[in-house]
């Protein structure tokens, strides 16, 4: 099976891309980097601008974490869990997120387990290949397909 060498993986912080839904007429100055501004538009709807630095903020806890989906098979949260705390939780817990349409998020609480899992894989659960993706804030998993995966020979 195929390894790669090095330190653990971490994520650098991208500026998240954006669907031209921004107001483009307003300068951005530094108080709206970091602030919430909300406004109110017609028929009683009120719109949340969210500041790029309040968003790296928000964000910074997931960078670290893996979107994770069982090929082929469905599998519970709490199955999935057991099983993954077995294969990987060597030096501390993980936390599972269910983020539906079969897309798990898994957040490390030791770098150390989580270079473990970029390191020493491909992964099998119930006799099914694991995919593995780094979190993305972009990330919807009602949409999202696994296009391609990486396959040792």
């Amino acid at each position: 099976m195929g390894k790669s060498t090095g330190g653990a993986h971490t994520q650098k912080e991208q500026e998240p891309k954006t669907n031209g839904a921004e107001d483009t007429d307003m300068e951005e100055s530094d108080d709206e980097d970091t602030e919430i501004i909300v406004k109110k538009l017609p028929n009683g709807i009120y719109n949340l601008v969210i500041g790029k630095g309040v968003k790296r903020e928000l964000r910074k806890e997931w960078w670290d974490t893996l979107i994770v989906k069982l090929l082929g098979r469905k599998i519970s949260l709490l199955a999935l869990k057991r099983r993954l705390e077995v294969l990987w939780g060597k030096k501390g817990s993980i936390n599972v997120i269910d983020l539906g349409n079969d897309f798990f998020l898994v957040k490390f609480f030791s770098s150390e387990d989580l270079d473990f899992v970029l390191t020493e894989g491909p992964w099998k659960i119930l006799d099914h290949f694991l995919t593995i993706r780094f979190w993305k804030p972009e990330l919807n998993p009602s949409e999202a397909s696994i296009d391609t995966i990486a396959a040792w020979i």
